[in-house]
């Protein structure tokens, strides 16, 4: 409402600012024209007074509707980044890995700017140029219909002008935005692997790869502005043609005595003032191209982000005991080559369960899909009986929480990253979770203790103290189902068998699905799943397993070697004497 307020006060100001002018230009019409009378003299010096006053009120209101002006646009743009980020915060993460955050990031810099544009600045703009025209075009007909006529003779070059350069510009300016996404898109991708481009000694490799794209986009943006200035260029002559055309007639007006000299004088002042809103909704013509070029690639992105939402109408029940069961699960990234195939499997509640098998045989993609970051694409999959299609994803993210292998920090502390959008948990709890994930041990050991800042991204922590971060928040979750997927594949190993003794002796906790290619993870686990090429191909204890020298044992065989060798202790791991955990 505020803003509808300020967009109406900023129309009324761009219907006074010209009236004013209009008045300004036939007060110093007659102050000229009576500039050398001696009946005047004595109101000559309230004309002059009169004019400048007029003069100063509308600096005044100009001054205002500038800074009104550009008020709007900004809440306008605010407005509009704000949207398009929380749009993607609610995009599958599909869309997000697909486009790149280099491309997201242009968006929502340039493109929700321009869209502002599309939106407030260039439709009042042109709102404003037609009223200073109608004006003007007004005041100049009660001073002279023949000069006037010949001033707008150059219109239709204009329009001409409009309709052939336009198109250009606007093709122009979906071509630079393209090439400057591409140069941010490599940044970001870059910026994020400086080590290993670091070691690689790529550092001349990237720079000339970075200028290569840096450069076709100054190309592409050169030949957008190029056009732009083609046009201003054009709107130009053909205006300073309609201007001189005037000036000469108004000579020739002056010697046949049928204008005056302030009335020739006001009529070629307000003449600028005419010509100045033409150039203004033709120039704003090429602006509004390339805000519609911005507007297109929103408009793809935002069709794309709404194709993957899902409208849920079921519900969990209150209480979720974490029972889940697959049946005929198909999936695949792209066609023709499954990455899942036919998966019927029942998890009971409160069971412990392991997926195994080689790298791309779907493990983690079994994941993704009980966590909703990707769709069942055939079969049914469910959650207590209730297929997990149908919720909405805040229904569906309660039931669970997930700890990934690449562990996802942020700026801020060891206990805000631990508690992250948790806000009704306490010191005690965070503590707790942060304990059972052994992050308390390395935590205690540096300066501010959990109050430690870990840097952007997590960077100032090591891989495996990043993981137990991250594991931390999942277990403050408190969730009936937690997923780890390679959540502890960069800790020790003596590390690894403190947190499954934690796990193990916590009666909370429900439902634990754990992606490992570890040996201590399986054995921790009730049953073993293996997949192999997106197939179930086995499914048992991991004794049972482990020692029929089928797939699962050779998944393991190596391992398993190590510890007949003495290289790893010999019994299993839920057998053995867990390492004393203390916190430091």
């Amino acid at each position: 409402k505020s803003t509808r307020k300020q967009i109406a006060l900023a129309l009324l100001l761009t219907l006074l600012l010209p009236i004013l002018a209009t008045i300004m230009y036939s007060l110093v019409q007659k102050l000229v024209d009576n500039l050398f009378s001696e009946s005047t003299e004595n109101t000559l010096p309230w004309m002059v007074v009169t004019v400048v006053l007029v003069g100063f009120v509308k600096l005044l209101l100009a001054y205002y509707d500038q800074c009104l002006d550009a008020r709007i646009g900004e809440q306008i743009t605010q407005e509009a980044r704000v949207g398009l980020y929380a749009k993607l915060m609610q995009a599958k993460p599909d869309l997000i890995q697909n486009r790149g955050v280099g491309s997201l990031l242009a968006h929502l810099d340039g493109d929700a700017s321009r869209v502002a544009s599309l939106v407030y600045g260039v439709p009042v703009g042109v709102f404003a140029h037609i009223a200073k025209a109608i004006c003007f075009s007004i005041f100049l007909l009660t001073i002279s219909w023949q000069m006037t006529l010949m001033a707008v003779m150059v219109m239709p070059i204009l329009a001409w002008i409009v309709y052939c350069i336009t198109p250009l510009v606007r093709r122009s300016s979906r071509i630079a935005r393209i090439r400057s996404t591409s140069w941010m898109a490599r940044a970001e991708e870059r910026l994020a692997a400086v080590p290993l481009i670091y070691v690689s000694e790529a550092q001349s490799f990237e720079t000339a790869h970075f200028n290569s794209l840096a450069n076709q986009a100054r190309k592409a943006e050169i030949r957008a502005m190029t056009l732009e200035a083609r046009l201003a260029l054009a709107i130009n002559l053909a205006t300073g043609f309609g201007s001189a055309l005037v000036l000469i007639a108004g000579v020739y007006q002056i010697q046949a005595h049928a204008l005056t000299v302030g009335a020739v004088l006001a009529f070629v002042a307000a003449l600028g003032s005419l010509y100045d809103p033409l150039r203004g909704i033709t120039q704003g013509a090429g602006r509004w191209q390339r805000a519609l070029a911005s507007a297109e690639r929103l408009d793809e992105l935002l069709k794309k982000n709404d194709s993957s939402q899902e409208t849920g109408q079921s519900l969990l029940p209150k209480s979720i005991k974490g029972h889940i069961e697959f049946k005929q699960v198909g999936f695949s990234y792209t066609e023709g080559r499954k990455i899942l195939d036919d998966i019927s499997l029942t998890i009971q509640a409160g069971e412990r369960v392991a997926l195994v098998g080689a790298s791309g045989s779907g493990k983690s993609t079994l994941l993704g899909l009980l966590s909703g970051l990707h769709n069942t694409q055939s079969g049914s999959l469910r959650i207590d009986g209730v297929d997990i299609n149908g919720l909405l994803p805040a229904q569906l993210h309660a039931a669970m929480a997930v700890a990934f292998q690449e562990p996802f920090l942020f700026s801020g502390t060891v206990a805000e990253n631990i508690r992250y959008n948790l806000t009704n948990v306490n010191s005690q709890q965070v503590m707790r979770a942060a304990t059972a994930a052994q992050v308390d041990g390395f935590a205690y050991a540096m300066q501010h203790n959990m109050g430690t800042h870990v840097g952007p991204r997590g960077g100032k922590l090591s891989g495996g103290q990043r993981q137990r971060v991250s594991l931390a928040r999942a277990l403050l979750r408190n969730a009936p189902i937690l997923l780890l997927d390679e959540a502890t594949s960069a800790l020790d190993s003596e590390t690894e068998e403190c947190i499954h003794a934690a796990l193990r002796s916590d009666k909370k906790l429900g439902t634990v699905i754990t992606v490992s290619h570890r040996l201590s993870s399986v054995r921790a686990a009730d049953r073993v799943i293996v997949l192999d090429q997106g197939k179930i191909v086995e499914t048992g204890t991991p004794d049972d397993l482990l020692n029929s020298r089928t797939r699962c044992y050779e998944l393991f065989a190596a391992q398993l070697a190590a510890e007949h060798s003495g290289a790893i202790p010999l019994f299993p791991l839920a057998e053995r004497e867990p390492k004393l955990c203390i916190s430091a």
